[in-house]
């Protein structure tokens, strides 16, 4: 009996052995399977250093031109007002009448101003035409006969007193008048005329009934019958 298990067992090995063989075939195959299949990254090209780009040289830039600002310089207020005159103190041309009943009228400077100053007092808020009427009333004073025959003594007339002929003479003096109360003047003088010669007052209330018509806030007036 103990030959015959010997026996046996001599027999089982070379069986073992080839099974084991086997087995270490089908590893070993499979691990260089494994080995094929596996990814193999592509070669990496050399890095080589690249030159810094050349750089243009840059032309330094041109300066801007200076400007210089220059201020108009302010013009006086004696420059718009007609300063023509002729030794004895009448106003040039510029102040000429060639409306023609005008055409006797002349003034001194400071007729000239203190009109100027009567007509912004009385008519500063009102429009050209309101103005240009103001002024042509003062003129029709003094050509007409029955008041003073100058400016001066037109815009006077009663001053001092209790009742002048224009209520804001006293304050003529410190009144400054501007461009527009000379342009009034100048166009009542060279026309065309707004006024009727014998049309001689004005008031917001009216002088009498004998009303020409209303520019503004004036009630313009003829002369009293007489």
């Amino acid at each position: 009996m103990r030959r015959t298990r010997r026996q046996r067992h001599r027999r089982c090995r070379p069986a073992r052995l080839f099974c084991t063989v086997l087995i270490l075939c089908a590893v070993a195959t499979s691990v260089t399977a494994s080995v094929r299949d596996f990814p193999v990254p592509d070669k990496v090209a050399p890095v080589t250093a690249q030159s810094p780009p050349e750089t243009q040289p840059v032309a330094p830039a041109t300066p801007a031109p200076e400007i210089t600002l220059t201020e108009p310089e302010p013009v006086p207020m004696s420059e718009h007002v007609p300063e023509t005159t002729s030794p004895a103190g009448i106003v040039g041309p510029e102040a000429q009448a060639t409306v023609e009943r005008y055409a006797g009228v002349t003034m001194t400077d400071a007729e000239l101003r203190d009109f100027a100053a009567i007509v912004r007092l009385e008519a500063g808020n009102q429009s050209d035409a309101g103005r240009q009427a103001v002024a042509e009333v003062i003129l029709n004073r003094v050509i007409a006969g029955n008041f003073p025959d100058t400016i001066h003594d037109v815009l006077y007339r009663g001053a001092g007193t209790a009742k002048p002929q224009f209520s804001s003479i006293g304050a003529a003096a410190a009144t400054e008048p501007s461009q527009e109360h000379y342009d009034a003047i100048f166009a009542a003088l060279r026309g065309p005329s707004i006024l009727p010669a014998d049309v001689v007052y004005f008031s917001r209330a009216g002088e009498n009934d004998r009303v020409w018509g209303v520019i503004g806030d004036h009630v313009f007036c003829y002369q009293y019958k007489f």
